[in-house]
């Protein structure tokens, strides 16, 4: 490999590695307050992806219509919360469920959208800005700059506001949040939510620069396991740092081995990580 292809791997790898980052922060607010594992939020965040797509045809560029679509997943987040979630209370039911709510979503977008990959084009995706040797496009620094803003919004949402102080009393402790006079019903709710607003953005970031269909969201779920493994639970802005080094590695073996090899070496990081430090690099404490 030539310079200017290592640097094009590397920035490539970096830039998607955000939108893992963004993905396995939703996960940590939920599986940091309700110990679910959700296997849906990969296939939810296609979801995004397909919604912002459809939105094109009314004039809507896939960012923009984030404002429309943001506020609508928090109110499909309280409607699967109340409906689904808060009545299996058991962490492996509750997995069970999302399993179930992943196989639902994909079929319902098989049967709206059909498996065909698609790519929702946004305005900023024809606009190309040279960095060094690589031309990016501007959809891509957009990217980027949104899941960093949005990663340092969340991270302060828990740590200076009465909520994100809730959010992390109840991901210690719920019960005695709950005697503290903590409602940890809703603040489960509005965690989970708050998670699925995370997987829109997250969805539509990806869908505005990578083909998607519906069988990516596993994998999509998978991979923000393993940013959340690596940074480890509760490292909010931990993951920026785990999501685009995942990116990275990810380039490099595709490059050099073949895109066989990428998950792969990720599983292998990961059960190397869960021997050697389990708490992952930068964790050792909750949200």
């Amino acid at each position: 490999m030539d310079i200017t292809q290592i640097a094009q791997i590397c920035l490539y790898g970096v830039l998607r590695g955000f939108v893992y980052s963004i993905m396995a922060l939703g996960l940590t607010l939920i599986f940091g307050t309700m110990k679910i594992v959700n296997l849906a939020h990969g296939i939810l965040c296609i979801l995004g992806a397909y919604l912002a797509f459809s939105l094109i045809d009314l004039g809507l560029d896939p960012y923009f219509s984030m404002l429309l679509l943001l506020p609508l997943f928090f109110i499909i987040g309280v409607c699967l919360y109340f409906g689904i979630f808060q009545k299996t209370r058991d962490p492996n039911s509750s997995t069970v469920s999302s399993f179930g709510l992943l196989i639902a979503i994909q079929t319902l977008i098989m049967i709206i959208w059909n498996p065909t990959p698609k790519m929702a084009h946004s305005y900023f995706s024809d606009i190309l800005v040279p960095i060094g040797v690589v031309s990016l496009s501007s959809s891509r620094i957009v990217l980027s700059a949104l899941c960093i803003f949005t990663a340092f919004i969340v991270h302060l949402l828990l740590k200076k506001t009465w909520i994100g102080i809730a959010i992390r009393s109840t991901s210690e402790d719920a019960e005695t949040s709950s005697i503290m006079g903590i409602n940890v019903k809703k603040v489960n709710c509005i965690a989970f939510s708050i998670g699925l607003m995370l997987a829109c953005l997250a969805g539509v970031a990806y869908g505005t620069n990578y083909a998607f269909d519906p069988f990516v969201g596993l994998s999509l779920s998978f991979k923000g396991f393993i940013v959340l493994t690596l940074a480890g639970i509760g490292s909010t802005l931990g993951l920026l740092v785990t999501g685009p080094f995942l990116g990275v590695i990810e380039g490099i073996v595709g490059f050099q081995l073949g895109l066989g090899w990428t998950d792969v070496i990720s599983y292998l990081m990961i059960i190397i990580l869960l021997i050697t430090k389990p708490t992952g690099i930068f964790g050792g404490k909750k949200i």
